[in-house]
This record gives C-alpha cells, sequence and structure tokens, in this order.
C-alpha cells in the first residue's frame, strides 16, 4: 500500500551531493508533499540527505529538538554530505565548489524530486522508541537538523551570500527620492513651518510677558480656557517638533549614508540618535550607543532636541501659560463719582439705613447716624486699645510720635483702615509745653480718602476686581488725592483757670445777692441759659471770657473766636462737651478729669491736607487703605503721588479746616457718651480718657494719651464724611449734593495681578527661557534644512525601512555576534553606506573586502534588467546622491 501512495527520489546533482547508497534503495515521499517551510527570499532551499550520523527525535520542523549521534563509531569511505547542499570531505574539506548557477537556480532541484521533510519511516512511532529501527545511512532528517552542525552551516551560508545577486528578484519597486509635491514632503514641511512658528510666537510671549486683562470671569476668555488652549499648542508644538526634528535626523543620515565618496556613512550609534527624541529613557539604556556618537555635532543638536523636547510642555506652563501676576506700575488717570460736599451732615443722616422715615420722626437720620457713630467709633477704638495693651505688655512702647501705634479704623466691613501721625514737628509735647508753661498735647491723625475704594469698583475705569479672577486677583491702587485729617489739642488746666468759660462759675447779675448760676440740665441742651451768649461777637464792645490759654486755642479778639463754655466742672473720670455756638465755628471742645483736680481742655477740628496720598489694596480676604504722608519714616512709596504734587498750589493749613464737621464731632461724641459728666454719668469711656490725660510733660510709652485717643474715636466719622466727596479740595457746583453723582477725574498709579504670560519672575524658571530659545533656533535648522532640499529621500533609519534595507542586505564580518545580544563596542562606530545593485539597494560596510556597490553591472540575455534603459531614473539618482557631501 505504501507503493501506492510514494515514488522513487531523484539523485542529487553529483557535482554536489553523494548520497548513501541506502538512500536510493529505500527512501520513498509522499506523492503531494507537505507544505515547505519558510525559506529566505532569493536563495533556493536545498535538500538535506542522510549521513548515517544523525537522527531526528521529532519530525514536527515547527518544533525540532537536538540531534543526537546513533552511530560515533561508523566509517564513511565516501564524501560526507551536509545541508545546504554543500560536501565535504572525510578530513572536513569540500570536495568541490558549488556551481554559481546552480545556487541561483536551486540547483535545478524540482520540490517534488527532493524531499523537503524526512521520509514517511522516519515518522513511524518506532522511529521515536528505537534508534535499531532505522538502518544506518538511510533516515532523512529536516534541513534545520543539518544547520546545527556549525562549521558546514557558516562554510555553506558564507558561500551562499558571497554569491549574493538580487538584481533579478530583488529591484526596488518605489523610488527613494520624493519630489517636493509628494504628501510626505509637504505635510513635514507644514509641521516644520508650524513648529517654528509657534515656538516662536511662545518665545516672545514668554520674553515679553503681556497681559490679558480679558481673561477673566465674564471675560471673553476665562482662565480654565487660557490653560487649556496653552496646553493644547504647548503639546502640538512638542510633538511636530519631535516629529520635524526626527525626520530632519532620518534625512541627514540617509542622505550620508549615500555620500560613498565623501567616505563618511553612518553608523549605529547615529541611527539610534532617533530614538533619544522619540523615546528619551534610550540614552540610559543605550548608554554606549550615546558614548559614540554624542561628540558629533549631529549627536550633540540630538541630545539638545531630547532634553528640550523633555522639559518644553514645563517651560511653556512656566513661562507661557497665562498666571496671575503682578504688572508694572502704571501711571494714568481715574474717575470717581461726586456726590455730596465733605462731611455733609444732611447726606450722611438721609442716607443711613433706618426702618423709622422722617414724616414719624424727624430727626430718625441723627438717631440712626449717632448708632452708627458709636458702632464704628467703639470698634475702631477697642482695637487701637488692644493694640496698646499689646505693646504695654510687651514693653516695647516709645514717646516718640513717630514709632507709636497707628490710628486703626475698618470700613466696608472688609477694608482694614490705617492713619499715620503727621505734623509731627508741632507733637513734641515736651517742647510745646516749655514754650506755654503748661502741659501741651497736640497730635494730628491723617485719614485715606474713603472715596478711593468706590472709584477703584467702578467698571469706568476698568480694573479687574478679585471675584473676576475667581477670588485671586489683587491689585494696588495710589490715589493723588487730597486727605482727610483730624486735629486734637489738648492743655492742662487747674479748675480756677476754667472758671471764665464755666457756667456755674458765673455771676447770675439778674440775682440780688449776684449768687452763682444755677444749672437746670434739662434746659441747657436747648440752649435756652446761654440766649444771650453769641460766640464770635462783641458784646459792648469786648471779646468775652478771656482765658489764659486764649493764645494755644486761638480765642478772642486777635483771632477772632470767643471760646466755649461748658455747663459744670466736671467730676472725676467724667468729660463734658460744649454745645455753644453758631455755625462757622472750627471745632468742638471736650472737659476731661482725672482722679485729681487735673483738667484737660481739648479742642477737635477737622481738614484736608495736601502732603498725602492714599493708597488701596484690594484682594478677596480683604483689603486695606492706608493714608501715605511725609512724615513716614517707612520706604516712601508715595513719592510724586501726593496732592501737592498733582496741585502745586494746594491749600493747605487752617485754610482747609471744614466748619460743617462739628456737627458731626457733635453728635459722634454725645453718641459716646462723653457728654454723661452734665450728669455725672461715670461712663466707662470718660473714664478711660479721664485716666490718659497727661500730667508729664513727655508721652507715655506704655498707653496713649488723651488727646490720640480722641483722635481715634473722631477717625471713623472722616472716613463716612469723605466717602461720596470730592477727590480735591475745592467745590465746583451750586447745589451741596448731587443727584446721580458727577465723575471727577484724579491721578492715580495702578499695579494689578492679571493674567499674564512671562513666568512668576522666580529664578527657578528663568533656566526655562533657554528650552524655549533652543526650541525655535532648531525649527529654524530644521525648516531651512527642509526649504533648502529638493524633495525627501526614503529615511532608511526608520526601523520599517531599516529592516526592509537589512534583510535584503549582505552579511557582514563586522557585525559577527550581534545576532543575538546586539551590537556593541566597535560595531557602533563603523561606516555604513547604502549602495545599489542595479535598481536594488542594500547596506555595505566599508571595510568589508568587498567592491562596494555594482555600477558595473552589465544584464545579461533574457535578464530582467536589459529591458531598462542603461541607467535608470533611480540610478541616476543613486549616482547623484553618492557624489555629493554633508557638513552634518
Amino acid at each position: 500500500m505504501e507503493s501506492d501512495q510514494t515514488q522513487p527520489l531523484s539523485s542529487p546533482p553529483q557535482t554536489i551531493i553523494t548520497p548513501s547508497p541506502a538512500l536510493s534503495q529505500t527512501s520513498t515521499v509522499f506523492e503531494s508533499t507537505p507544505k515547505p517551510p519558510r525559506q529566505r527570499a532569493t536563495f533556493a532551499r536545498l535538500a538535506s540527505v542522510d549521513d548515517g550520523r544523525y537522527t531526528a527525535i521529532k519530525n514536527n520542523e515547527d518544533d525540532i529538538t537536538e540531534a543526537t549521534p546513533y552511530n560515533d563509531d561508523h566509517d564513511t569511505h565516501h564524501s560526507q554530505s551536509y545541508g545546504l547542499g554543500i560536501s565535504i570531505s572525510k578530513d572536513g574539506r569540500m570536495d568541490s565548489a558549488p556551481n554559481t548557477a546552480d545556487l541561483k537556480n536551486g540547483f535545478g532541484i524540482s520540490t517534488r524530486e527532493v524531499p523537503l521533510w524526512s521520509p514517511k519511516s522516519a515518522m513511524k512511532p518506532s522511529a521515536y522508541s528505537s534508534q535499531a529501527s532505522l538502518p544506518q545511512h538511510t533516515a532523512y532528517e529536516p534541513d534545520i537538523q543539518r544547520l546545527r552542525n556549525r562549521r558546514s552551516f557558516a562554510d555553506s551560508l558564507r558561500m551562499v551570500y558571497d554569491d549574493f545577486g538580487p538584481t533579478d528578484s530583488c529591484a526596488a519597486h518605489q523610488h527613494f527620492h520624493h519630489s517636493r509635491r509628494n504628501w510626505l514632503s509637504v505635510t513635514i514641511l507644514v509641521l516644520a513651518v508650524y513648529s517654528t512658528i509657534m515656538s516662536g510666537i511662545f518665545l516672545i510671549l514668554a520674553l515679553r510677558g503681556p497681559r490679558y486683562n480679558w481673561i477673566r470671569k465674564g471675560g471673553r476668555m476665562t482662565p480654565y480656557s487660557a490653560d487649556m488652549l496653552t496646553a493644547f499648542f504647548a503639546k502640538t508644538i512638542e510633538l511636530s517638533f519631535a516629529t520635524v526634528f526626527v525626520s530632519f535626523l532620518g534625512q541627514v543620515l540617509s542622505r550620508r549614508a549615500f555620500m560613498k565618496n565623501q567616505g563618511r556613512g553612518i553608523t549605529l550609534a547615529e541611527m539610534d540618535m532617533r530614538s533619544w527624541v522619540m523615546q528619551p529613557g534610550t540614552m540610559i539604556t543605550h548608554f554606549e550607543a550615546l558614548k559614540s556618537s554624542i561628540l558629533s555635532l549631529l549627536g550633540i543638536l540630538s541630545l539638545v532636541a531630547a532634553v528640550v523636547a523633555m522639559l518644553y510642555t514645563t517651560a511653556s506652563e512656566s513661562l507661557v501659560q497665562p498666571i496671575l501676576r503682578y504688572g508694572p506700575w502704571e501711571h494714568g488717570s481715574m474717575q470717581g463719582l461726586v456726590k455730596t460736599i465733605w462731611a455733609n451732615p444732611t447726606y450722611l443722616g438721609v442716607n443711613c439705613g433706618t426702618p423709622i422715615a422722617v414724616k414719624e420722626d424727624d430727626i430718625a437720620g441723627n438717631t440712626c447716624l449717632q448708632i452708627q457713630y458709636a458702632a464704628h467709633s467703639y470698634y475702631n477704638y477697642q482695637r487701637y486699645v488692644s493694640d496698646w495693651a499689646t505693646v504695654s505688655k510687651n514693653g516695647n512702647g516709645s514717646s516718640d510720635p513717630s514709632y507709636r501705634p497707628k490710628g486703626f479704623a475698618m470700613i466696608f466691613e472688609n477694608t482694614t483702615v490705617t492713619a499715620p501721625w503727621i505734623d509731627l514737628e508741632n507733637s513734641d509735647v515736651t517742647a510745646n509745653s516749655k514754650q506755654h508753661q503748661r502741659i501741651i498735647n497736640n497730635v494730628t491723625l491723617a485719614l485715606p480718602h474713603a472715596g478711593v475704594p468706590g472709584a477703584a469698583w467702578d467698571e469706568v475705569n476698568h480694573i479687574l476686581q478679585p471675584e473676576d479672577l475667581d477670588g485671586m486677583g489683587v491689585y494696588e491702587l495710589r490715589a493723588s488725592v487730597p486727605s482727610p485729617a483730624v486735629n486734637v489739642l489738648c492743655a492742662l488746666m487747674t479748675e480756677e483757670e476754667l472758671d471764665p468759660i464755666v457756667y456755674t462759675k458765673w455771676t447770675n447779675y439778674s440775682s440780688v445777692d449776684l449768687a452763682y448760676n444755677t444749672l437746670n440740665v434739662t434746659d441747657w441742651p436747648t440752649g435756652a441759659p446761654l440766649a444771650f451768649y453769641q460766640p464770635g461777637t462783641e458784646v459792648n464792645g469786648t471779646w468775652l471770657n478771656k482765658t489764659v490759654v486764649d493764645d494755644i486755642f486761638e480765642w478772642g479778639e486777635k483771632y477772632q473766636t470767643s471760646p466755649p463754655v461748658f455747663p459744670k466742672v466736671p467730676v472725676a473720670y467724667n468729660t463734658l462737651m460744649n454745645h455753644t455756638g453758631v455755625y462757622g465755628r472750627k471745632a468742638v471742645y471736650l472737659l476731661g478729669r482725672d482722679a485729681t483736680n487735673n483738667f484737660a481742655l481739648c479742642s477737635i477740628k477737622v481738614f484736608s491736607t495736601p502732603f498725602c496720598s492714599t493708597e488701596y489694596n484690594a484682594s478677596l480676604v480683604g483689603a486695606s487703605l492706608e493714608a501715605k504722608c511725609d512724615d513716614s519714616h517707612e520706604v516712601d512709596l508715595t513719592k510724586n503721588m501726593r496732592y501737592i504734587d498733582s496741585l502745586s498750589n494746594a491749600t493747605s493749613g487752617s485754610d482747609t479746616i471744614n466748619k460743617d464737621w462739628p456737627y458731626i464731632g457733635t453728635e459722634l461724641f454725645n453718641s459716646l457718651s462723653l457728654n454723661a459728666g452734665i450728669n455725672d454719668g461715670q461712663a466707662s469711656n470718660a473714664r478711660l480718657l479721664g485716666e490718659l490725660i497727661l500730667t508729664k510733660e513727655t508721652l507715655q510709652p506704655d498707653r496713649p494719651s488723651i488727646a490720640e485717643a480722641l483722635a481715634v474715636l473722631a477717625s471713623s466719622t472722616l472716613l463716612m464724611s469723605w466717602q461720596d466727596a470730592p477727590f480735591t479740595q475745592f467745590w465746583n457746583y451750586t447745589a451741596t449734593t448731587l443727584s446721580p453723582g458727577q465723575y471727577q477725574r484724579f491721578n492715580a498709579t495702578l499695579r494689578a495681578q492679571e493674567y499674564a504670560s512671562g513666568g512668576s519672575g522666580a529664578k527657578a524658571t528663568h533656566t526655562f527661557y533657554i528650552v524655549l530659545f533652543a526650541i525655535f533656533i532648531l525649527n529654524i535648522i530644521c525648516l531651512c534644512y527642509f526649504i533648502s532640499q529638493n524633495g525627501l529621500i526614503t529615511d532608511f533609519s526608520e526601523p520599517l525601512n531599516l529592516f526592509s534595507l537589512a534583510v535584503n542586505s549582505p552579511p557582514s564580518d563586522l557585525m559577527a555576534g550581534s545576532c543575538a545580544g546586539g551590537p556593541k563596542g566597535q560595531q557602533y562606530r563603523a561606516a555604513w553606506f547604502v549602495n545599489a545593485a542595479g535598481e536594488h539597494l542594500f547596506m555595505e560596510n566599508k571595510d568589508d573586502n568587498r567592491e562596494i556597490g555594482d555600477e558595473q553591472q552589465v544584464p545579461g540575455p533574457g535578464h530582467r534588467m536589459q529591458h531598462l534603459s542603461p541607467i535608470s531614473p533611480m540610478r541616476s539618482a543613486f549616482e547623484k546622491m553618492s557624489r555629493r557631501k554633508s557638513w552634518l
């Protein structure tokens, strides 16, 4: 039955193979042979014959294990035959060289004549169980078993590759050169242009740091959108740069591989440089390749490109992505809405929030104002006293007004007001006391203009508010506007010295016994007891009530001002206010007493000063408002921003005293129970003021003076009175109230946090400028290179192209041993060239012992290449490329 299924084998050519006698007698093959195993292109598969020394453990070619000798002592007197069609004599030499034509034509052996597998007998179960079941010199072995004999395999393979000639079966089916109009050339050029332009824009944005006031909540772009857009463009620049530079690197190396006349070629280490950019980690894993190429110009460029490509996204986030950053100080003008004159009590009363209507209570406004005055003043005063408590506890107080705690106030519920002490040359207690022969306590407190924050919030000035930037915005504003100030002058007096200005010390000329006046507490607030007395006017040709302190408080005929009148002499730790006088007086007065017979008579008056500016700092968590004046010992941040710098002829001194404020001041001190002494009320506020009366010719370092305390108590009314007031020292309108108001300009300097490029300014980010600059320069180099070249050539450094070229190239002795663990040492530095045999391209090393190239091939009769022109377009392009030179 086997004979029906098999046919005799044909003998191989006698010049190559000497079969064993048993082979021709016993071996048969299937009429329909199995599919042959995969073979290397352009080489014919050679038959394997048995020499009687080896037997197969398995007959499955996909799972073949080691062959084992079953007869080491047999003697063969004929020539030994090995796989791949090589004849070896007994002494290990080849009997004859193979015919080249036979090698190319597959030795004339048909697949039907020569089996590719062992005979059917080898597939029987007995073939695996007993070596004796197979006669010697009769068993066929698969081809792979013959390759186990390393000596015969090496000699055979070398002979085959030495005759490698694939010109008729492996001609290139595509040209290696691509024109400028090719889609790949256009794509690379477009990417190069995009990467160059965008990296240039990013570099300019980082260097100039423009500000984007339209990036805000509710603006043309939100901060989140700006971050996302910047990250998107940065990533596209990074990817396009990597693509362009890898293409540039491939073009340089591929073109240089063609330039055999230059003699440089390319190395494996240089071909590995593209992976530095695409996979930076290979610089560590392929460190030997890195060492071999890093010192070249192309290696340095590749290393720089790899590093900057890794860092580009981080650099763009640090220097280009918009972040909140302070801009420079910008000088200009602002507009503020003016609604009333300064210290207008009527306007304040109308705008005081109360549910009681005027038709229900005609003094509802005053009632509301007194509550508001008391609330603000007590809060501010308590904070100021607390600061002094800390100073006293720490023992670091000073008698120098410059270093004593500044005034404190709160406005708009979240804005802290800092008020400095000014006119310090007139605040020297020791000098003033010696001059007037009594203790004089004179202080002046400057307040910022409370209308500046409102102007900053007004949309007409286009200032981004913190809430516009998701609560992260901050800005600083310096306004060149006048500042309100309060002056408190206190003089220490005795009870006898007070007689001319105390009502109960006056003799009642209408009575028979000339007794002193009796105080009617109920009638006193109405002014009836003093109906005859008009301060500031003459009675019988003289100014009334001369005192020993007329020159200190500027009373009498010389100053055209009459002194105040108090209802009585206060008892210990009590205070009294005067309610005397008509419109036109400049101050309100307070009389206080300590535990002994020391009396302090104080005047409180308000004016404006041109020697200060107002500084407003805004943030979501809180704001600050501060008056910056000449007398500050801190760094002068208000240079050229004082009101007098904007208006050189600004008014100052007593000419700016406000005559409307005494109405406000009277209501203020009434709300603070500072007139409770008329009933011996023993108010706690009056008690503390009595304890602060100066009895020595110096300021006490552990507590404020009574003048300082009164100034802080009055400061809240100045903030309220100037909130909607003009930003100048003059009033240009006929009405005292404007509805809905008029805008008024003033000079200002602004520094705001806005979204801007350029980074935070930290020194750590300066290094990233190098990254942005390097990317831009490398993009320019790549773009210029692609523009200068007439299209592209196939990038043989790409793995796919390199594999296709390598598998169709002859082997090289230089790469011996690299097939398993990869190249090493000198193999990284060996120069390789792309050569041509007809229209077949392949790689060769210039150190191989063969002629590089195949320029003189002449196609024989019947050859495929005889139909080509004497020199084909691809061959012509190859010749041109081989004569060029490269500086990279």
